[in-house]
């Protein structure tokens, strides 16, 4: 009827907030917020970027949240449409997914000399020390399986023993998802 027409309150608005920088795999949480208040409901909020198919809510409030996920780096763009039977609004972020950082190189430190029987411990340290998580060390030395630790962090240490004098190498390998570097 035509009254309902005219008493029903547009959509006027739609802010979008949330972070503006992600990480890749760790979900963000943005927030659209209809204005006025007091829009009449309900509200249909649609949010759409390229990595995803749209997603629609269709809820009796004025705020909706959804969480995206990428692992893609760039910039990403979310995209809120937010309608009632009496208006439109649109409003998008851009979120920034910054390349993540090589293991540029990987530094080996400790005792150089070790005795039959005594066990030493030798660290592996990354560069730069900000290099993208998780890091995959594996230590490799002459007769033994590789030993291999998954850390989220840029050192690793290994102790190791040796029961027959001799010249022993050990060799590092630290990798990451944005490269490689061996000692």
């Amino acid at each position: 009827d035509l009254y309902s027409q005219f008493s029903q309150k547009p959509v006027g608005a739609v802010d979008l907030a949330g972070p503006q920088v992600a990480l890749p795999g760790i979900p963000i949480t943005l927030t659209a917020t209809v204005s006025p208040t007091d829009a009449t409901l309900p509200i249909t909020y649609t949010w759409a970027n390229a990595d995803t198919a749209p997603i629609t809510h269709v809820i009796s409030g004025t705020i909706d949240s959804q969480s995206f996920v990428w692992t893609e780096a760039g910039v990403h763009t979310v995209i809120v449409t937010a309608t009632n039977g009496a208006g439109t609004a649109v409003n998008q972020l851009l979120v920034m997914m910054p390349a993540p950082i090589p293991v540029g190189a990987v530094d080996l430190a400790g005792p150089q000399v070790a005795l039959p029987g005594i066990p030493i411990t030798l660290t592996a340290t990354v560069s730069p020390t900000d290099a993208a998580t998780p890091i995959t060390y594996t230590w490799a030395t002459a007769g033994t399986a590789p030993i291999i630790h998954v850390i989220s962090g840029a050192t690793d240490s290994q102790s190791f023993v040796w029961t027959e004098a001799g010249v022993h190498t050990v060799m590092v390998t630290a990798t990451n998802g944005a490269g490689t570097a061996v000692n």
